[in-house]
Parts: structure tokens; C-alpha cells; sequence
């Protein structure tokens, strides 16, 4: 059996996400770390899914601190039914972050 990748993003807030046990998920986000903001697991199942790359792939723009596409690709552990939450936010502010995602996460 030949494990599958799903290539999401941020438009994906709210929806469900299925992913046979072995899958992986990859979510591209956009960042601008410059700024202070970036993107960050706030609720995960680590029985269910375990984050197997974080990393800023592409530099979006010639200059020095633009934005950079932040990568993050989840292996499908188990079988079961969880949330996935990444949020935007300055990790020293206790401001709500700007962003999040929610993801319903089901393994078959």
C-alpha cells in the first residue's frame, strides 16, 4: 500500500480532513516571521498525528523580510477522530491571535 500526501492550506479552516492511517498531511502556511508572527500548533493529538517536518520552504519575495511559506507535514499515526488548531500570533503577546485554523481531523 503506497502512502498518500493531501497538500492543504489556510482556506481550509472548518472543514474535515481524511487521511487513511499511513497518510501524511502537509499544510502550507503563509508567514512573515520578520514581523514577529508565526504559525503554531496550539491543539493536536500526538496519538493520532505526529508532526514529521516544520520548515520554511520558500522565500516569497527578493527582499529581506517578506513573507516565506511555512510548511508542516503530519503523519497519520492511528485510527480515530480529533481537532487540529494552528494559530498566527506573536508567541510573547497574549493578544488572541490574528489567524487560526481548525481542522476536524478523521484517520481511517
Amino acid at each position: 500500500m503506497v502512502n498518500k500526501i493531501l497538500e492543504i492550506n489556510e482556506n481550509w479552516h472548518g472543514q474535515t480532513v481524511t487521511l487513511n492511517k499511513g497518510d501524511y498531511l502537509n499544510i502550507t502556511l503563509l508567514q512573515n516571521p520578520s514581523t514577529g508572527f508565526s504559525w503554531e500548533i496550539s491543539e493536536i493529538d500526538d496519538t493520532l498525528l505526529k508532526v514529521t517536518e516544520d520548515s520554511n520552504s520558500i522565500q516569497l519575495m527578493d527582499k529581506i523580510g517578506g513573507p516565506v511559506q511555512r510548511v508542516l507535514q503530519l503523519h497519520a499515526l492511528n485510527v480515530g477522530t480529533s481537532c487540529l488548531e494552528i494559530i498566527y500570533k506573536r508567541p510573547w503577546e497574549m493578544d488572541p491571535p490574528e489567524k487560526k485554523i481548525f481542522l476536524e481531523m478523521v484517520v481511517q
